[in-house]
């Protein structure tokens, strides 16, 4: 999952949403709702199965990530599909504020238990690790510095 997925232009959401799974407007509301897409508002059901111009476009970075991880992760995960042995995670929890972040790691950590989860972040590991643990282990690589935080230490 990336923090700047590839959206297409004038496609309709609801089909973009579903190009790996079969699934109704409401699943797809539901999960979105679940990661607050729209804060403190239900998801518009009618803005999914119309076509958009640039639906991503539309959005805040954060609600790309939201709808890519809805899309990639646990849309298929709901329809039965097993979560990856191995979960990469490009970048996705910068453009989410703590609440937020706290939300889909915490989805992640439910729809994919057993999944290993290789997160990037450009970040303190303290800004990006939540009191529920998400994180079993952070390695902090950083060029040049001897003072490296986490489980392992790396120089490259």
């Amino acid at each position: 999952v990336a923090q700047q997925p590839y959206c297409p232009l004038h496609a309709v959401p609801l089909a973009w949403a579903t190009t790996r799974v079969e699934a109704s407007v409401d699943d797809v509301a539901s999960l979105l709702d679940a990661l607050d897409f729209y804060p403190g508002a239900s998801t518009n059901t009618t803005l999914l199965t119309e076509e958009q111009d640039d639906f991503c476009g539309s959005l805040s970075g954060g609600q790309r990530v939201k709808f890519e991880l809805m899309r990639q992760v646990l849309l298929p995960h709901e329809k039965g599909m097993p979560c990856p042995d191995l979960l990469l995670l490009d970048e996705i929890f910068s453009p989410l504020d703590p609440a937020s972040k706290a939300v889909a790691q915490k989805s992640i950590k439910d729809a994919c238990p057993s999944s290993v989860v290789l997160a990037i972040f450009h970040a303190e590991a303290g800004a990006c690790v939540p009191a529920f643990d998400f994180f079993t282990g952070v390695l902090h690589f950083e060029r040049g510095a001897d003072d490296v935080t986490g489980v392992s230490r790396v120089s490259t």
